[in-house]
């Protein structure tokens, strides 16, 4: 994706409650696009809450109480972690092709124009061709929840070709969002933020 095409897709805020105001991308563009202001930029906390909901588990053969817990930040924050994200993203297609694992390595990729339905048809039509193919199918619980964080740093810095952690121009940034934990018994001050943001309309 390009600057151009990722400006297009987030130039309107999000309509939830949280903070600071909702705003446009016009507005923070300079403040956003500004490495030495995000240096600067004090983050607010996330606002937390778990959404529950029902899936259908074979294994039970019947539905399957699960739960997420969701994390969102302020409107600010978020254009600013969007656009880092953005930059890392085409660090990231870059990185794969040099690598040889273009045709491999296909999630959190915003370059190759497909869907699911795509990788899946490729994945399928290649086993027919292969008989004698495996296929290892891998469910990891909690998986970005328990991240080593050093090894997560160590592995930006790789990325962007820095020597050390320090290096950084966006530490913080970075240490905001990887060395966030939900606080305990948080739910007890924000229990129930879709009927705040509901209610409360207004004030984002």
């Amino acid at each position: 994706m390009s600057l151009q095409e990722w400006k297009v897709r987030n130039k309107f805020g999000r309509n939830y409650a949280h903070f600071d105001s909702r705003v446009s991308l016009d507005r923070v563009w300079k403040y956003v696009s500004n490495p030495r202001a995000v240096a600067r930029h004090g983050f607010y906390p996330f606002i937390h809450y778990t959404l529950s909901f029902h899936k259908y588990n074979k294994a039970i053969g019947g539905k399957k109480d699960k739960k997420r817990e969701i994390c969102y930040s302020a409107h600010l924050d978020r254009y600013i972690y969007q656009y880092y994200a953005l930059k890392l993203n085409q660090y990231y297609n870059r990185r794969v092709n040099i690598d040889g694992l273009d045709d491999v390595a296909i999630a959190y990729r915003d370059n190759l124009h497909k869907n699911n339905i795509h990788f899946a048809k490729r994945a399928i039509d290649f086993i027919k061709a292969n008989p004698e193919c495996h296929v290892i199918i891998g469910d990891f619980t909690g998986f970005f929840d328990n991240l080593d964080h050093d090894y997560l740093k160590d592995t930006i810095c790789d990325l962007l070709n820095l020597e050390t952690k320090a290096s950084l121009s966006f530490s913080y940034l970075v240490s905001s969002l990887i060395d966030f934990k939900i606080p305990k018994n948080f739910d007890s001050f924000c229990r129930d933020f879709k009927s705040f943001n509901r209610e409360y309309p207004s004030i984002s």
